[in-house]
């Protein structure tokens, strides 16, 4: 990283004003990346697959997002810096005053380290796979410590910092909305168009939820544990057998299969979800407009 170290560059111990001294705005490019993040991901979803499950989840998103636009990055992007960026720069200063080590080892062996126990909480808390979290954490202080030595090595103060980022996420925002909404019109970024099997696609075991689904070629379904809406809105799981129907695609509606199970009477059919290489077939429970999607596999 040049000859400055990731924050004052002398290899002194850090001063009591350590926050501007250590990683200087690594703040102001977390706090990008966080909006940036956000503003990718509420794009990307709009060209996947919504089960059908209308618009209420996107209306409670975009209320979300209204509320706390303003404070969410800013405040993620602190909080980011205080957990890792600065402690990086912190732990990689005061290593190089005992060790003589190149400034390239030493920040991202701490980054990696740092990142490695921050990775912990989502892994255990949110059942994500550790690895992952890790390598996304990790990736995540790449750019904040080194945009933290472009802003040293010109002084720049805080108030610059802020202008700056606001600048260059500004502009990165306009190209992604630009792309959203250009995208489907040049049709390579098309939104997502459910597969058409055929009736001979969906024989086969289906599983998932819990559930199994076998659909036989002369007509037979034998159903397993198959969720489905009772009366009274409650939820309930179905095990039997009896028949199964391919259903063709219709104007609002997509291909799939209905089921004759007489254990399951209430139960709705099935429509199909996912690629033509990798088939899914679903139902929704609940809120049609947030409902609870329940998927199946073929396998």
């Amino acid at each position: 990283m040049g000859n400055e170290s990731v924050g004052e560059g002398d290899g002194r111990a850090a001063a009591p004003g350590w926050w501007y001294t250590a990683a200087p705005g690594a703040e102001v490019v977390g706090a990008g990346q966080v909006l940036l993040a956000g503003i990718v991901q509420v794009v990307h979803t709009q060209s996947q697959d919504d089960y059908g499950a209308g618009y209420g989840g996107a209306f409670g998103a975009l209320l979300f997002l209204c509320c706390c636009l303003p404070v969410a990055p800013f405040g993620l992007g602190v909080l980011h810096a205080l957990l890792l960026t600065k402690p990086v720069a912190l732990l990689s200063r005061a290593t190089r005053c005992r060790i003589r080590l190149p400034r390239a080892v030493v920040v991202p062996g701490w980054l990696l380290v740092l990142s490695a126990l921050a990775a912990l909480a989502p892994a255990v808390l949110l059942d994500v796979p550790y690895v992952q979290c890790w390598a996304v954490i990790a990736a995540s202080g790449v750019l904040p410590l080194l945009a933290s030595v472009w802003f040293h090595r010109r002084r720049m103060a805080e108030s610059a910092r802020w202008k700056w980022g606001a600048s260059v996420t500004g502009g990165l925002t306009a190209l992604i909305l630009a792309v959203a909404v250009l995208g489907p019109q040049s049709g390579w970024l098309a939104p997502y168009e459910a597969p058409e099997l055929g009736s001979s696609g969906y024989v086969g075991t289906w599983k998932g939820d819990g559930a199994t689904v076998v659909l036989h070629p002369d007509g037979r379904a034998e159903v397993t544990r198959l969720a489905y809406e009772a009366e009274h809105f409650d939820l309930a799981r179905c095990t039997g057998t009896g028949t199964w129907r391919f259903r063709e695609r219709q104007e609002y509606r997509r291909e799939g299969v209905e089921l004759d199970v007489k254990a399951c009477d209430s139960a709705d059919g099935l429509s199909v979800a996912g690629t033509r290489s990798h088939p899914e077939l679903f139902t929704l429970l609940g809120d049609p407009d947030a409902g609870d999607v329940r998927r199946l596999r073929k396998g």
